[in-house]
C-alpha cells in the first residue's frame, strides 16, 4: 500500500439543522447530516511543489462556505472522500432526502368583469 505524504482532514458536525447538506466540490457530491452527526472529509494533496494547487492564496487544503442549511467544502488537492465517525467511506447522496412530490400548479385565474348599476366587479371564474 502506498504511503500518502500529504493528507488533510476536516471534521464537520451538524449542531443545529434538522438536516444539513454538505457539498463536496469540485466533484459536486452531496452528503446529508442528521443532528449531532459527524463526518470527516479526507483530502489528498498533489505530488510536486504545489500540494494544494486549487488554492493559491493560502495553500490550504480546504475552502469552506457556509449557507443557512448547507456547507460547501472546496477541496484543493488531487482527491478527496468522506467518512463517517467510524471511518467508513460514505457514498455521494448519503441520507439525501427524497424529493418532495410535485405540487399541482393552480390553473390560471380567469376574471370576467360584470357591470352592476354602473359598478364593475371582478369574479374569479375558476373558483366561482
Amino acid at each position: 500500500m502506498a504511503t500518502v505524504e500529504h493528507e488533510a482532514r476536516l471534521g464537520i458536525t451538524n449542531c443545529f439543522s434538522p438536516l444539513l447538506e454538505v457539498a463536496l466540490e469540485p466533484w459536486g457530491e452531496d452528503y446529508w447530516l442528521k443532528p449531532d452527526e459527524t463526518i470527516t472529509i479526507i483530502a489528498v494533496g498533489a505530488d510536486g511543489p504545489e500540494v494544494w494547487p486549487g488554492n493559491t492564496a493560502n495553500h490550504a487544503p480546504f475552502d469552506v462556505q457556509y449557507y443557512p442549511d448547507a456547507i460547501a467544502v472546496y477541496c484543493n488537492g488531487a482527491d478527496a472522500w468522506v467518512a463517517d465517525s467510524d471511518g467508513n467511506r460514505l457514498e455521494c447522496g448519503h441520507q439525501r432526502p427524497d424529493p418532495s412530490p410535485p405540487q399541482p400548479r393552480p390553473g390560471p385565474a380567469v376574471y370576467r368583469l360584470t357591470g352592476v348599476g354602473g359598478d364593475l366587479h371582478s369574479r374569479d371564474t375558476a373558483t366561482g
